[in-house]
């Protein structure tokens, strides 16, 4: 079972859809928003709240089952992150770690190149895919 849940969040602009990156606590590295699940919350719940406390960004998932699941190792354990897509409909000038974090909006193959994990690299090369396809289903039932 995973104990981590994070977000990618996106938007369409006009030159494609666009991920929001931001750095690590540390700033040393390019991630995703992420978090611990909290006991009570579920991992699309926690995915959105660490969107907003890291990112300061608030939005719709794309879907409630996620996009995929990155491995990590933390304190000599193998630990799993659920990472839901999520549509970002506001960004917010002030947020709770925005003094810890800088944040930068990128197509899906410049997100991919940026990040180090291998894993989340992996996710973030296929997001253009699942965008197109989700906005083409969408379009049809219109």
């Amino acid at each position: 079972m995973a104990e981590q849940a994070g977000a990618i969040p996106w938007r369409w602009s006009d030159r494609g859809p666009e991920i929001l990156l931001i750095t690590s606590s540390r700033g040393n590295r390019w991630i995703v928003p992420k978090g611990w699940i909290e006991e009570g919350s579920s991992p699309a719940q926690c995915a959105v709240d660490e969107a907003f406390e890291e990112a300061g960004v608030q939005g719709v998932l794309s879907s409630n089952k996620p996009f995929g699941v990155v491995g990590f190792k933390s304190r000599g354990r193998e630990r799993a992150i659920v990472v839901f897509l999520l549509e970002v409909l506001e960004v917010h000038k002030r947020w709770p770690d925005e003094e810890r974090r800088r944040r930068a909006w990128l197509s899906p193959e410049q997100a991919a190149v940026k990040v180090q994990d291998s894993g989340l690299k992996e996710l973030l090369s296929t997001v253009r895919e699942r965008l197109d396809r989700t906005s083409r289903s969408s379009k049809r039932r219109r």
